[in-house]
């Protein structure tokens, strides 16, 4: 959704097409579950693999304190999490691509803006409509939140826990546009790396840690993790290793972004 024109309006547009997207699943899923109340078991597993996100009944969170919008509030940030990893690759994937081959990074170079800056924008800018959309629902939600005494530290987990897995995809696609050099190639390795490797790793982490059925064989094999591990403590990994892939990523695309304005400065010093 990010960078569809540079203008205002595109960027209000693509807004308000996550928000419209969100409510109209979340409206389905209400009329699909009205009577238990509950998401289904085996789609929310899956759901909470391809967001990597914890899952939304297991665990310590108590829901039956909550109620329905408490697990509609955790849908929604595995919907949005969904909606991130199908849709910024294929844009943030090409954006510092098609910045190079049509000379606009090499105008931003001119500028005050550092490497750090350029990246740093372009990450929060390919985030900014699904952060803005999940924090508009999450305002809308807040009375009835209160209401129904949800916890203020689980909402927050929440927020936090869909903002890193957004920040995640988003930073990793930027990078994969910053070390290609042309905008396909871009999108194709930023898709292959947001669909493969991460939710394969999340799915063994939940497995490992016994909130998959039979744990698909990870558990007999010995790889656990420990039994009184709380869905709380999956979270702060969670949010915890996302943190370290999107530092990480930034700093690769940041020393990648201008290479030979790097190797310029190394043979100045070498003089």
């Amino acid at each position: 959704m990010q960078g569809w024109g540079r203008n205002t309006r595109s960027r209000i547009c693509g807004f308000l097409i996550v928000v419209v997207c969100v409510f109209c699943m979340l409206w389905a899923l209400t009329l699909w579950r009205i009577r238990a109340g509950w998401v289904e078991y085996r789609v929310e597993q899956w759901v909470s693999r391809a967001a990597m996100q914890t899952p939304i009944s297991e665990g310590s969170y108590a829901l039956s304190r909550s109620g329905f919008a408490f697990t509609l509030l955790k849908f929604c940030a595995l919907v949005i999490g969904i909606a991130a990893r199908i849709f910024i690759p294929g844009v943030s994937g090409s954006t510092v691509a098609a910045d190079r081959r049509t000379g606009r990074l090499a105008e931003l170079r001119t500028t005050l803006y550092t490497s750090g800056d350029i990246v740093a924008a372009k990450t929060v800018a390919a985030a900014a409509n699904y952060l803005g959309a999940f924090t508009l629902i999450l305002v809308v939600m807040v009375p009835i939140l209160v209401i129904s005494d949800t916890s203020t530290m689980q909402t927050l987990l929440i927020y936090l826990e869909m903002a890193g897995s957004v920040l995640l995809i988003a930073a990793l696609s930027v990078m994969c546009s910053v070390i290609v050099s042309y905008g396909n190639y871009g999108r194709a390795i930023a898709y292959m790396i947001c669909w493969l490797p991460f939710p394969s790793l999340w799915t063994v982490t939940l497995a490992a840690a016994g909130y998959l059925p039979q744990g698909f064989g990870i558990r007999q094999k010995g790889f656990t993790i420990p039994h009184d591990w709380s869905m709380e403590n999956l979270t702060y990994f969670q949010i915890g290793f996302s943190a370290l892939i999107i530092v990480m990523s930034y700093l690769v695309a940041v020393w990648q972004l201008f290479p030979k304005d790097r190797a310029r400065n190394k043979r100045r010093r070498t003089r």
